[in-house]
Order: structure tokens, then C-alpha cells, then sequence
């Protein structure tokens, strides 16, 4: 499979899932199946940033569209404060940057180019630090309430401020990333890398009990694994990108979802 069919896969997935997640009533497999989704796009980004041109451009795109995607989660959130099953907190362009920006800095590290290593970790450090004091100020209410009413506020901020703890999936989704994008290479330590995230997600969720309802209802991001024979199919080709549908349709879509479900079932 070229990485143009696999992000296809992945955009038809992504919708089951996201209607499980906004319309009351959709059955949960939907979100089981949509588990598939995300681990090939995080895939599939680490071979574009492989390959393009221009990765600081290609950074850049990515970031513009994670403030973009931010603020508007923020102004739904904002206008429906207490919708009839979720909020939006979806933002998979900032974790996608933020895996991009470590893999960036980790290979410059690798190239011993250690003036420009040190700068950007550097300047990232602060970012992220920057972000979390402002999120604390939030807590210590000292930021207007505009900021704070909406449930997805500290998201916008990480928007802005691209944070490796608050993006969506959290920090062992950017481990994740990091790990996919220095395995590319071989199919085997692909591979290992899915059973060790998926491993350590299913430790995390029997840890809380080995019931049904745990395991299938409540923490089921283990199963995740099922991406991984569509990830060893991948057969090194690129396909014809559609770089644009991807970027239009993964804000669109949610936007949409949201809007729907709060008209039609509040």
C-alpha cells in the first residue's frame, strides 16, 4: 500500500470513529475500529517529514494549521460550553508537530551539528514551559474569563505554543511518533514499536481492572495494534498525495460532527 491508500484508510476510519465520539447513540465498535486511524496518519507523517524538501516549510504548514484548528475548537467550545456528548479537544496537527520538531532536533543531535541541536532544544524547552505557566495561570484564575469558560482553552493555548503534554493523545503518543519515525527503516523495529505503545496502553488499561467494560468501553487505545498489518504493507511509494483533502477534511469533518450532533440532539 502506497502512503496516499493507507492515509485513505485512515481518513474513512477516523470518521467512525469521530461519529461514535459526537453523535449520542453511534455504537462504541466504531471507536474500536477508528483505533486503527490515528497510528497510520502519525505514520504516514513521519515519511513525509522524511521526505520533503523543505522540513522547516513542511513544519511550519503544520503549525499554522494546529493555531487554525485550535481557535476554532475554541469558538465552538465557547458557543456550545455543555454539548449533548463532547466537547472538541481534537488537534492531531500539534501532536504531529510536536514529534516533527523532536525527530528534527534528535537527528541534529545524530549529524553532531550540536550549536543548532542546543538552540533548538532550547528554544523548545522554553516553549514548552511558557505554555504551562500559562495554563497554570488559567487554573490560578488570573486569565480572563473569556480564556477560561471554554473547556478547550489550555488546548488553544498549546495550539499556539506547541507542548508535549498537552496534545491529543498526550506525551506516549509523541514517544510513539518518535520511535515510528526512527524505525522507518525496518519492518521489524516498525513493528516492535507498535507492540511496545500498544503493550504499554493495554498495561495502563488493565491496570484498572480486567473487565469488559474497562478493557472495550472505557480504555480500549490498545487496540491500536490493528494498524500495524497495514503499516507492514506499506510498500515504499507515495502515491498521489492529496495533501490538501487531508489538511481540509480532518478540521471539517469534526467541525461538522459537533455542530450536527449539538443541533440534532440537544
Amino acid at each position: 500500500m502506497s502512503s496516499t491508500a493507507l492515509k485513505l484508510l485512515a481518513l474513512i476510519l477516523m470518521l467512525m470513529d469521530h461519529i461514535e465520539e459526537f453523535i449520542p447513540g453511534a455504537p462504541v465498535w466504531l471507536s474500536w475500529i477508528g483505533r486503527i486511524s490515528a497510528p497510520l496518519f502519525i505514520f504516514c507523517a513521519c515519511i513525509g517529514f522524511r521526505y520533503t524538501h523543505d522540513r522547516k516549510k513542511h513544519l511550519k504548514d503544520i503549525y499554522l494549521m494546529g493555531v487554525l484548528m485550535g481557535a476554532m475548537d475554541y469558538v465552538l467550545n465557547y458557543m456550545i460550553p455543555n454539548p449533548v456528548k463532547s466537547g472538541v479537544s481534537n488537534n492531531i496537527f500539534v501532536t504531529i508537530l510536536v514529534i516533527g520538531i523532536c525527530c528534527y532536533i534528535i537527528e541534529e543531535f545524530i549529524k553532531k551539528e550540536y550549536k543548532q541541536a542546543f538552540k533548538h532544544l532550547a528554544i523548545f524547552v522554553a516553549v514548552n514551559v511558557l505554555c504551562v505557566w500559562l495554563i497554570n495561570l488559567g487554573y490560578d484564575d488570573m486569565l480572563p474569563v473569556v480564556f477560561t469558560k471554554s473547556p478547550s482553552w489550555f488546548l488553544f493555548i498549546g495550539s499556539l505554543l506547541p507542548n508535549v503534554i498537552f496534545v491529543e493523545g498526550g506525551i506516549q503518543v509523541v514517544l510513539f511518533g518518535i520511535l515510528l519515525y526512527f524505525s522507518q527503516n525496518s519492518k521489524v523495529k516498525t513493528a516492535l514499536v507498535f507492540l511496545l505503545y500498544s503493550g504499554f496502553c493495554f498495561y495502563s488499561a488493565a491496570s484498572n481492572g480486567m473487565d469488559f467494560n474497562n478493557l472495550f468501553i472505557m480504555n480500549y487505545e490498545w487496540m491500536s495494534i490493528m494498524a500495524l498489518p497495514f503499516v507492514l504493507f506499506y510498500n515504499n511509494k507515495k502515491g498521489h498525495g492529496y495533501k490538501h483533502l487531508f489538511y481540509a477534511f480532518y478540521p471539517a469533518h469534526i467541525w461538522l460532527l459537533f455542530i450536527l450532533s449539538n443541533v440534532l440532539f440537544h
